[in-house]
């Protein structure tokens, strides 16, 4: 009874195992099939084991095809050409031609990718890590918009987004910037006791005031030259009025020479005494305005503190 139970299980193991599960010929039969039904996903794992098993140059050719069919146009370039390197094998030769126009055709859709940067740094694309720098060679990537990022502990990681052009090789150089690291304080930072008292802050007017005060006397300087300015005109115009050989200021006559000079004079110190004054003034009263809006003391004083023990 037994034993009768026992052939019933293997002939039901017997059943659910397709004949061609060990066999790699099988499984690429059953692959192709599978392809030209469209079960491309499918037909990969068909290829996949059989190449496992037994990994012929047949099976990396039909392996690289369903990855053509799928898109994974790095894997399938990878596939295709190592099966080409077999001169031997009759397959490969029978159909050297079609892997030859599929190699080209998978070719359109890939780029090269060289990078340059710190020794030991990960290199990613598009999120996926593949290789360290520096390369040894250049990395075959689809073509398109990638997004590379470089890592190395101790340094601030840096990505950007580049264009690899079908057929084309992308140069790219990533420098890295040292990680910001906090330093703790040499010495121990001592707490406030109650005794401490801190020194009197500076006074921020004592600036404001000195230049007040400067600004005071350029102005009464002005000033000052203003009146002589006046009086020296004043004495100009009594010169030429004193003068009898002077002409009246309407008379169209010319002036002698003298005479002349007395109008110029009177002119001169006209000028120098409307800027003397108007000078004078406002700069001694944006003076003396510094001088009274700066601020005081802590005790009201002109920003001078005494202090003593007695």
């Amino acid at each position: 009874m037994h034993f009768a139970r026992l052939a019933v299980v293997l002939g039901l193991i017997a059943l659910a195992s397709p004949a061609w599960a060990d066999d790699p010929n099988a499984l690429i039969e059953h692959g192709v099939a599978l392809r030209e039904q469209g079960r491309d996903e499918e037909a990969l794992a068909e290829f996949r084991k059989a190449f496992t098993i037994a990994p012929t140059p047949r099976a990396q050719a039909q392996l690289g095809l369903a990855e053509q069919a799928l898109g994974l146009w790095v894997a399938a370039e990878a596939d295709v050409r190592d099966a080409l390197k077999s001169q031997g094998d009759p397959w490969i030769q029978k159909n050297r031609a079609v892997l030859e126009q599929s190699l080209r055709t998978i070719a359109q859709h890939l780029g090269t990718l060289e990078v340059r940067g710190r020794a030991g740094a990960a290199l990613f694309v598009d999120g996926a890590q593949v290789g360290q720098l520096p390369l040894e060679r250049g990395l075959r990537i689809e073509a398109g918009h990638r997004t590379l990022e470089v890592r190395a502990e101790g340094f601030q990681s840096t990505s950007r987004t580049i264009i690899v052009s079908p057929g084309e090789t992308a140069r790219e150089t990533i420098e890295l910037r040292p990680s910001v690291t906090r330093e703790e304080p040499s010495t121990p930072v001592r707490e406030p006791r109650p005794n401490d008292v801190p020194p009197p802050p500076a006074s921020s007017g004592a600036t404001q005031r000195t230049l007040g005060w400067v600004l005071t006397g350029v102005g009464g300087a002005a000033l000052v030259t203003g009146v002589i300015g006046l009086i020296a005109r004043a004495n100009a115009v009594s010169a030429y009025n004193d003068d009898p050989s002077c002409p009246g200021t309407d008379n169209p006559a010319p002036r002698p020479s003298q005479c002349q000079s007395h109008v110029d004079a009177e002119g001169t110190w006209k000028a120098i005494a409307i800027a003397g004054l108007a000078g004078g003034a406002a700069l001694g009263a944006g003076g003396l305005a510094l001088v009274l809006t700066a601020p005081r003391g802590p005790h009201g004083t002109a920003g001078i503190s005494l202090s003593g023990t007695f």
